[in-house]
């Protein structure tokens, strides 16, 4: 009678425990792949020249004509270079003689992300400082005429 109970009933449990873990397992393995490769296409780097606490202080200290701003906790803070790769990081820093600081957001806007990636493959190839800031410059004009992009800080 034991054997009869555990084979109709407890073994057919066992099975489908270990069945809905394996198909957890796949399912999660599947969508973590799919949510890393889309944060790592999605993925670009602001590169900020200062913060200040008023809009005012921003637009007379800010050394450079081209850049872009917003406001985060009660501070204004201007981006002076957008990429999205790492490499470009130091080449834009290069070009500016001052502290640069560098925040990572999240660009849900597919046509932007593909133009920000032509002007970083062709940052990659610039050589000369005229070269790198007109790209630059390029790529902040870009964000600058979409005017309803929004951004998420990832770190």
């Amino acid at each position: 009678m034991l054997k009869k109970f555990l084979s109709k009933i407890v073994i057919p449990i066992i099975i489908s425990i270990i069945c809905g873990f394996i198909s957890g397992k796949f399912i999660y393995n599947l969508y973590m792949e799919n949510n890393d490769s889309l944060l790592k296409n999605n993925t670009i780097y602001l590169i900020e020249s200062a913060d200040y606490q008023s809009y005012d202080i921003m637009r007379e200290n800010s050394q450079t004509n081209n850049y872009i701003y917003y406001q985060e906790k009660g501070t204004y803070k201007t981006v002076v270079g957008i990429t999205k790769n790492q490499d470009n990081i130091e080449k834009i820093s290069q070009v500016y003689d001052e502290d640069l600081k560098v925040s990572k957001y999240y660009l849900n806007d597919t046509n932007l992300n593909k133009k920000i990636t032509n002007n970083d493959n062709l940052l990659s190839k610039a050589n000369s400082n005229e070269e790198i800031k007109s790209i630059i410059n390029e790529t902040l004009s870009l964000y600058k005429e979409n005017n309803n992009v929004k951004l998420t800080k990832i770190s």
